[in-house]
């Protein structure tokens, strides 16, 4: 078996032409989001935004988002919100609040709290008294004032969701830029074989 020893040209970056970075920026345009948690500081503002706001504790695998697609959305599951208001106005005689299954902001699709090109819905939480199911509506000023109450903390959730679909993709668009990437290449002291191009 004979053995033959083949010999590299490594480069830095700045050292290849301008064809070449080209090349290399478009083979590596996802190095920085090709990792789960790349915008995990986005998700933690998020949660820490609608504490503040609303008092409601939203999990992460609650949190739904895509960027970079016709199908890019940032958006939360409403279980977890709906049992947590149930809790918060059981109180006031609330015993159901039905709602979409999804809230904030979808790019792609249409329907309740979800956005189709730049508008969403608000107003969507149904709200149901103990004495709805007793044909009792002596309270029905106090209960109107509950369900707009419910809504409006709802509507803050839905409000949140658009902002940070917008934070979400001004992130992406920028961690694929040339800027952005040619930065991390160059921060990372990269090398590349100058024939393939790779990171070697």
């Amino acid at each position: 078996m004979k053995k033959i020893q083949i010999e590299k040209t490594i480069k830095k970056f700045d050292e290849l032409d301008e064809e070449q970075q080209e090349e290399i920026l478009n083979d590596y345009r996802n190095i920085n989001i090709d990792f789960q948690g790349w915008n995990d500081y986005i998700i933690i503002d998020f949660i820490e935004e609608v504490k503040s706001k609303t008092d409601l504790e939203i999990e992460t695998n609650d949190i739904i988002w895509e960027t970079g697609s016709r199908n890019s959305k940032f958006g939360v599951y409403s279980k977890n919100i709906v049992n947590q208001l149930l809790s918060k106005f059981e109180h006031k005689g609330v015993c159901e609040i039905y709602t979409t299954k999804k809230l904030g902001s979808f790019l792609n699709h249409r329907g309740g709290g979800i956005c189709f090109k730049n508008h969403t819905e608000y107003d969507l939480a149904e709200v149901y008294f103990e004495e709805d199911f007793n044909n009792n509506n002596s309270n029905k000023k106090q209960n109107k004032i509950v369900k707009e109450q419910i809504n409006s903390i709802i509507n803050k959730v839905i409000e949140l969701c658009s902002k940070y679909h917008k934070n979400n993709e001004e992130a992406y668009n920028y961690a694929i830029s040339d800027e952005a990437v040619k930065e991390t290449i160059k921060s990372n002291d990269y090398d590349f074989d100058s024939e393939t191009l790779q990171i070697y």
